[in-house]
């Protein structure tokens, strides 16, 4: 039996729908980069490699899934903004505020966060090989289970923070503040898994 042209048209329909859903709009980035601030705006799935974004406000912002590979943030204002699964790679957040944003899932390899305020950020799971957290704050911040080889957070203040089940290989912590950030099954960089009850230092 032959399908019928409006069975058919089900399968396209929906990806439309699916497509329209995941956009972002486009007032919400022309008023960006017409005004360099764009609170609360939907920058969903948003392409910006590459472009000189510095100072802008984009405090709670939703950035999910955007592409941000090189780009130039320093001193931009991410508060509560939303960064799940976006691809940061080789951008530059110096200064940022980042403070209470989502970066779960987020690629940050040789992201650049010296002096930034992460602090209450959720980073879990997040792809950050080679990143710079230079006298960062990340005081309450969730990094479980994410890949932190050869990351630096020399003078970071790591109090509170959540290294649970995280790939801590060639990690970086001098001078920083550790003061009951939490390593449970993290994997240090002898390769051995820290011990329950890690707080402040790797048990083995």
């Amino acid at each position: 039996m032959k399908n019928s042209p409006s069975i058919l048209l089900i399968p396209l329909l929906l990806l439309c729908l699916i497509g329209e859903s995941h956009a972002f709009v486009k007032e919400h980035l022309d008023q960006l980069l017409e005004t360099r601030k764009c609170e609360l705006c939907d920058l969903s799935f948003v392409n910006l490699e590459f472009l000189n974004l510095k100072d802008v406000n984009l405090k709670g912002a939703n950035l999910e899934g955007a592409q941000l590979s090189n780009v130039y943030l320093t001193g931009a204002n991410l508060e509560s903004a939303n960064l799940e699964s976006a691809n940061l790679a080789g951008a530059e957040l110096k200064s940022v505020n980042l403070s209470n944003a989502n970066l779960k899932r987020a690629i940050l390899t040789r992201t650049g966060f010296m002096n930034a305020d992460l602090s209450g950020a959720m980073l879990s799971k997040s792809y950050a090989i080679n990143a710079d957290f230079e006298n960062a704050r990340l005081t309450n911040a969730d990094l479980g289970f994410a890949n932190l080889f050869w990351a630096n957070f020399a003078g970071a203040r790591l109090d509170n923070t959540s290294f649970k089940h995280a790939y801590l290989r060639k990690v970086r912590f001098d001078g920083a503040r550790l003061k009951k950030a939490v390593f449970d099954n993290a994997t240090w960089d002898d390769c051995n898994v820290c011990k329950a009850g890690s707080l402040g230092r790797c048990l083995r």
